[in-house]
């Protein structure tokens, strides 16, 4: 498992979902379905709809172990839109969707 996942998240959700494989998918799906536009909102948003995206995006990372993809929207929450921490926001993100795309085929 790549390190940009934490390897014992998707373990936790597992887990919790009592074994359900199908369910982890289902985590996975939903979050390459919807991370992509809450990335672009750090990029296009200013105020509190920024506050609000980083904020999701930090949250839904953390479920699914992306640790470092979660910390960098928590200084996006705090701070406002760097364009620094908005650029690595956007190539960690690349990294996180690649690597929980991999991790969907070991839960199907």
């Amino acid at each position: 498992m790549s390190t940009t996942i934490d390897p014992s998240a998707l373990t936790r959700v597992l887990d919790m979902a009592g074994g359900d494989r199908s369910f982890v998918v289902e985590i996975i799906d939903e979050y390459l379905a919807d991370s992509s536009a809450l990335v672009a909102s750090l990029r296009e948003t200013t105020g509190e709809q920024l506050r609000r995206a980083a904020h999701s995006l930090k949250s839904t990372s953390a479920s699914v172990g992306a640790v470092r993809l979660a910390e960098l929207c928590a200084q996006v929450e705090r701070a406002g839109a760097d364009p620094v921490v908005v650029g690595e926001a956007e190539r960690e993100h690349a990294a996180v969707r690649a690597a929980l795309e991999e991790q969907r085929g070991a839960f199907s």
